[in-house]
């Protein structure tokens, strides 16, 4: 989606999307690209904005966690820091 097409969503209309792909609508995510969507939608429903520092930190932590290659989780880990201290 576009950022503006989700700036000027509703939150109902965003629930609706939600649920769309939930059911099979879309296309289907691996458990760890689930992690990572979940993720951010965690942080969606707290009312944190798009380019807030703390969900893109947050969706990052994510991702590392779902890495087998511990360099590049502690990549993902630093950057998420870097952001959350900012």
């Amino acid at each position: 989606m576009t950022e503006q097409f989700m700036e000027n969503i509703s939150n109902e209309e965003h629930e609706r999307l939600l649920l769309l792909c939930g059911h099979g609508v879309g296309p289907s995510l691996s458990p760890a690209a689930r992690a990572i969507v979940d993720a951010w939608e965690n942080e969606w429903s707290k009312g944190s904005l798009c380019h807030d520092q703390r969900s893109i930190a947050a969706v990052l932590r994510a991702a590392a966690d779902q890495l087998d290659h511990p360099t590049s989780a502690h990549t993902l880990y630093a950057f998420a820091d870097e952001l959350e201290n900012q």
